[in-house]
């Protein structure tokens, strides 16, 4: 052969190797396949793998729309998805990777590639999963000999290893294997070590080795050895604040230092900080010559954070913010922050619906160091006005002013409770808030209320608030159309004067529990849950007033005398509540979420009287309630809307059901969602009120479920989501003329809009 044939050879050959190539990396991915695996879910293994074939509208095998709008036009949908053979065989590995992490070491991962022709092909993963492997025995060695001598059985009660014992060190525990149980034990052992003194711990001075039984290959042996290093101290504390528009170093600033018996903390603060000294001391949460203890450690910068008047920018364990030195056996330490700014004016202007549609505006402004020590003074005005048509005044309008100076820790009784780690992150509130509302069917005069409030975020995901003392006074009036019904409708005139009793002047005071646990993201709500329990209980202060001072002995009448008009009385009601709210998001395909809501509420009065106060009740309707209704006009019960002679229930029972779906990403900057839902629920009286209908019963209750039902409409940007949503009636459980409306009798929706999903 020539040498140019043996040239034209080569060149035909690369160009059919080319072709070859050409043409595999042209197919499109169809479908992604998974065989064999048992034991994980197919959508576990979708998150692993690269190779993925386009999105399908709804799920719906083939209809994949986005990639038909590329097809129009590449700038519209998302590209067609290609098959990359170094990618799948990059999958394999993940897949066998991952199996391995749970225990099953010898898996076997393979793929086949179904060519169906016109450019379309199926990848399928064949999984072969093995026997699982379990762990016989483990064994802790290299601890240290620490002065607590509690630590490591402490450690032994929590670890998942320590199961039973077969020595001080040696445990059965008879576990699958699982990576991530052995390095949640290795971040264990090191916190430990850390938190007694061994700053310079990492992970490599824990080592885990595994051992496989010769004759059985599914058992092992595991094995945690320590290498600790040498035990340190806390040294000097190095503490620098600078002002809001300082970059890089401070300027001219104020030293001091504070002596202990085996080192210092030095600070440095400018003196446009507008700050104490004490502040900057007062929380370090150990002192220079103290065993190393990574958890204060880390707890005094979060305490620094958690002042809300500035942001910590570095912090080391070193004196010059450089690599720590752990070859000296004290640590220093160095934190460097820098204060926001500490006056603030905010506006705002905004639109709301409830009855109609309205705007309002704001105006607020906020000191977070008002004295030097990061207490917050915040100061707010806002109004709004709304048309409502179905009422006879022309517009409804509000008004609120409120005045709150917080404190960045927890003040008597409970600031005892400051020293602990799970309330570091906490703030007490006291409030004083004024406010006047129309409303339907009554008008709110004046709400003053004065409120001395405890908050503690104990870690990222769990809070809880304590309102000590909260006191109201309300004074409402019932608007000419709600009176004239009352009139005209409750010939009982002992019962009438009942029902017009809730517009009479109240002092109230309440005490009040709540605790929440927040495991979403805040705008997106598209996985995890939020659960919020609160209890409360109101009208005990004003009822020992009367009985031990203005009564003394006589029979209570449920009243006090008034503090501005001697002729006339405050009444007051006593009651407990209680409520409860569960909301989960769940991933169920892809680009698109479920999301429900359970909630359940009970409010008793007891005592002299048989209503608890009107701005504690439970209502039904709106936006971000039952939808097809407006806000606050379903119930009570079967009772319609034109018959309402109490307003709010002591009842509330709903259930909210929501599916959202990505229809189109980054259309005119914002990603669009479709959704439909179904919300379900109602207020009632209690077994107390004076009214003849609505009341809750058990053998009846279930029949006066409102069901609302729809569809939307969801903009979502990255910090803001809008929303629109066309509810109906479905289930209208009202009577008229003693004929229930049921199902689909009302064919007009409802429009709700809101900023932000619906729960």
């Amino acid at each position: 052969m020539t040498t140019f044939d043996r040239y034209t050879l080569l060149l035909i050959l690369s160009l059919c190797s080319w072709a070859n190539a050409f043409s595999q990396e042209s197919s499109v991915v169809n479908r992604v396949r998974f065989s064999g695996n048992e034991q994980v879910r197919t959508g576990t293994l979708l998150t692993l793998v690269r190779t993925q074939s386009n999105r399908e509208l709804l799920s719906i095998p083939g209809f994949k729309v986005w990639m038909w709008m590329n097809g129009l036009n590449r700038n519209w949908g998302e590209a067609p998805f290609r098959l990359d053979r170094i990618t799948v065989a990059a999958d394999i590995v993940r897949i066998s990777t991952y199996y391995r992490s749970i225990g099953y070491l010898d898996n076997h991962v393979d793929t086949l590639i179904t060519d169906f022709g016109r450019g379309n092909v199926e990848v399928s993963f064949l999984i072969v999963e093995g026997r699982p492997s379990f762990v016989r025995t483990a064994a802790f060695s290299g601890f240290p000999d620490f002065t607590d001598p509690q630590v490591i059985p402490r450690f032994y009660r929590r670890s998942p290893f320590a199961k039973r014992a077969l020595s001080d060190s040696s445990f059965a525990p008879n576990i699958q294997l699982s990576y991530d149980l052995i390095s949640a034990e290795r971040s264990a052992i090191i916190e430990i070590l850390k938190n007694n003194g061994y700053a310079s711990v990492t992970n490599d001075m824990v080592r885990a080795v595994v051992k496989r039984d010769s004759l059985n290959p599914t058992q092992l042996d595991l094995l945690f050895h320590v290498t600790p290093g040498r035990l340190h101290t806390f040294g000097d504390v190095y503490l620098n604040l600078v002002g809001p528009n300082t970059i890089g170093e401070p300027g001219t600033a104020q030293l001091d230092t504070l002596k202990f018996e085996n080192g210092v903390i030095i600070a440095n603060k400018e003196e446009e900080t507008k700050s104490r000294f004490r502040l900057l001391y007062k929380n370090v949460a150990f002192k220079p010559g103290d065993t190393y203890n990574h958890e204060l450690y880390l707890q005094t910068i979060r305490r620094y954070q958690n002042l809300g008047m500035l942001n910590v920018r570095q912090f080391s364990l070193s004196d010059d913010g450089s690599l720590p030195d752990f070859s000296q056996e004290s640590v220093p330490v160095r934190i460097d922050m820098q204060t926001l700014p500490r006056q603030r004016i905010r506006s705002d202007v905004f639109g709301m619906q409830r009855l109609g549609l309205g705007a309002g505006a704001g105006l607020v402004y906020t000191n977070n160091n008002l004295f030097g020590m990061a207490e917050g003074l915040e100061i707010g005005i806002k109004g709004s006005f709304e048309s409502a048509p179905s009422v006879r005044e022309e517009l409804l309008r509000s008004f609120e002013g409120t005045v709150e100076y917080s404190v960045p820790q927890l003040q008597f009784p409970f600031g005892g409770l400051n020293s602990r780690s799970r309330f570091i992150n906490s703030r007490t509130r006291y409030g004083v808030t004024l406010a006047q509302v129309s409303q339907l069917n009554f008008t709110v005069n004046a709400n003053v209320r004065f409120n001395l409030k405890y908050d503690v975020q104990h870690s990222l995901s769990l809070s809880s608030s304590l309102d000590l003392i909260e006191l109201d006074w309300f004074d409402a009036s019932p608007s000419d159309l709600f009176r004239e019904r009352i009139n005209n409708e409750v010939t009982d005139p002992f019962q009438r004067e009942r029902i017009l009793a809730d517009f009479s002047q109240q002092v109230n005071s309440t005490i009040r529990y709540t605790i929440r646990s927040f495991n979403t993201d805040f705008i997106k709500r598209n996985r995890g849950s939020v659960s919020e329990l609160s209890v409360e209980s109101g009208g005990n202060i004003p009822y020992l007033y009367e009985k031990y001072i203005v009564r003394n002995g006589e029979p209570v009448q449920g009243n006090i005398p008034s503090f501005t008009f001697a002729d006339s009385t405050l009444s007051y009601a006593r009651y407990v509540k209680a409520s409860f709210d569960q909301r989960n998001y769940a991933s169920i395909f892809d680009n698109t979420v479920v999301a429900w809501r359970l909630f359940g509420g009970l409010a008793y009065a007891y005592g002299e009287t048989r209503q608890i106060p009107l701005n504690r009740r439970f209502f039904a309707g709106g936006s971000n309630d039952i939808r097809g209704w407006q806000p606050l006009r379903l119930g009570p019960g079967d009772v319609g809307l034109g018959e309402v002679t109490i307003n709010g229930g002591d009842v509330k029972l709903a259930t909210f059901f929501e599916l959202r779906h990505l229809l189109i990403r980054n259309m005119l900057s914002t990603d669009w969602h479709i959704a439909g839902f179904a919300d379900v629920g109602n207020i009632w009286y209690g077994p107390r009120s004076l009214a003849n209908r609505g009341l809750f019963a058990f053998d009846s209750f279930y029949k006066e479920f409102a069901v609302g039902a729809g569809f939307g409409v969801r903009m979502d940007w990255e910090y803001l989501i809008f929303r629109i949503d066309f509810a109906y009636k479905a289930y209208d459980p009202a009577m008229v003329d003693g004929i229930r409306n049921g199902w689909f009798q009302s064919p007009k929706p409802y429009i709700h809009f809101g900023i932000g999903h619906s729960f």
